[in-house]
């Protein structure tokens, strides 16, 4: 009607097909796009403005060129490979802007000579190593010192990614990533930037409250630790559980930036 603004809301199928992950940037690029930038429909007399629904923030925003805005979201994208595909991953390598930061997985099968090896050449490719540090992995304090101090002298390390990890039964004294944030050794190792994990579609042990609580209580001593915190999320194919967590994150104050993952070429 004359007099009110509307827009149109457009859904397209997400990619389905399995691809190296990419974070900050969904599989369903097009209908995350539709979700977060959906083009308005401006009406003779109205004000040039866009309302958000009343779950999200409370304030207006102006109408939004949706390829910028895709532009923009990604600038600063990271990348995820795994330890065994770094020496043959130099082509791909070069065509990333220098200083990518790149994540290291570390798989059950994956040693930490195999986690410094990848490192040290990502950074030799001009990359920034983040590697992931699995908590329930490390049988004492010396074996997590050893490694942060390997990564730091040989890569140049300063960023990690920490997770608890999906054994059972932890080989030492590290039952979860909170744990290693407060020991003071990250800092000690010359670590300045922590980033956790965050789950959009949900933990298949891990009650989402139980979640919510956890990733405040990393961030918080993440903060009390004088370091630099972000929020990764696993990758998903479709972009509602993305924009539904970072819509419950809007609505409770979160000292740190929050990074949506996609799975990409």
């Amino acid at each position: 009607p004359p007099g009110q603004c509307r827009r149109t809301t457009r859904h397209r199928t997400a990619d389905q097909s399995h691809r190296p992950t990419i974070h900050q940037c969904s599989g369903a690029r097009d209908n995350l796009k539709s979700e977060l930038f959906r083009p308005p429909i401006i009406v003779p007399g109205c004000p040039n403005r866009i309302p958000l629904e009343s779950n999200t923030m409370d304030q207006h925003f102006p109408p939004i060129d949706a390829a910028h805005a895709m532009a923009e979201m990604l600038r600063g994208f990271s990348i995820e490979v795994t330890p065994g595909a770094v020496g043959s991953a130099g082509s791909a390598l070069a065509l990333l802007p220098a200083g990518t930061e790149t994540f290291i997985a570390y798989l059950p099968t994956s040693t930490p000579d195999q986690l410094v090896s990848a490192a040290e050449l990502l950074q030799r490719a001009g990359m920034t190593p983040v590697p992931h540090i699995v908590a329930r992995s490390f049988v004492g304090a010396v074996d997590l010192d050893r490694l942060l101090g390997r990564l730091g002298d040989r890569a140049g390390v300063t960023r990690v990614l920490i997770i608890a990890g999906d054994r059972d039964a932890a080989a030492g004294p590290y039952e979860s990533s909170l744990q290693i944030i407060r020991s003071g050794i990250l800092e000690k190792s010359g670590i300045r930037n922590v980033y956790v994990s965050c789950y959009p579609e949900g933990h298949p042990r891990i009650a989402n409250d139980r979640l919510r609580e956890a990733r405040v209580g990393k961030l918080a001593a993440i903060k009390h630790a004088g370091l630099e915190g972000g929020l990764v999320c696993q990758f998903c194919f479709d972009a509602s559980p993305i924009i539904a967590l970072a819509r419950g994150i809007r609505r409770r104050p979160c000292p740190a930036p929050y990074r949506a993952g996609g799975a990409g070429a």
